[in-house]
């Protein structure tokens, strides 16, 4: 393999590989944003117990519009944004559990935006004990070891490719003295880039 050749296909591999680190970094943003939001319902939840115990018989919001009319008695953001609303702009949904003891769940419907799939961020509360159903540390801890184990194949894929190349015996294209045709060098250099990239691909 030509030396022009070697450059071509480690360029596609990097055009490549940079629209797939390009998907892992939309990927890691939208895992920060999951754990901030569910920092964020530990929080509201914190605020909301101090509130319904504050109160003379200590009681959780009645139902929906009661908890957002309690949320935003309690909690101002910057920018304005809507706080009975989830990163993804959708209303949190909040069910009262029990009132005797205290129960509750609050959720967020997640990056799809729809309830009851896998990545709601679901709170539930039962008098003191609060469980959430994706904690905020442990999203992030995967993002990042998903980062390290992309950047670990990335680093050894490139490497492969290299020691492949080089191993290759170059190919005379034209023989000594002959100069090559235009129409012909342009060919052989689309059929090679062609080649290569098929070789990446069924690497």
């Amino acid at each position: 393999m030509s030396g022009v050749l070697v450059k071509a296909g480690i360029g596609v591999f990097l055009v490549v590989a940079a629209a797939k680190m390009g998907g892992l970094a939309t990927d890691l943003l939208g895992r920060a944003r999951e754990s901030v939001q569910a920092s964020e319902l530990l929080t509201l939840d914190k605020h909301l117990a101090v509130w319904a115990i504050e109160r003379k018989r200590t009681r959780p919001p009645r139902d929906q519009g009661h908890f957002n009319e309690v949320v935003q008695g309690l909690f101002t953001t910057r920018g304005k944004r809507d706080v009975t609303k989830d990163r993804w702009g959708e209303a949190y949904v909040y069910e009262k559990l029990g009132e005797r003891p205290v129960a509750w769940r609050i959720s967020s419907k997640g990056p799809d935006k729809t309830l009851g799939t896998a990545d709601d961020l679901v709170l539930k509360r039962h008098e003191d004990h609060v469980q959430i159903n994706r904690d905020p540390e442990e999203i992030m801890k995967g993002a990042i070891e998903d980062k390290r184990k992309a950047d670990a194949r990335f680093l050894r894929d490139l490497k492969r490719l290299v020691n492949r190349d080089k191993k290759k015996t170059p190919i005379e294209v034209f023989p000594a003295g002959t100069a090559p045709d235009p129409s012909e060098t342009e060919a052989l250099g689309v059929r090679r880039e062609g080649e290569a990239l098929g070789a990446l691909l069924g690497a």
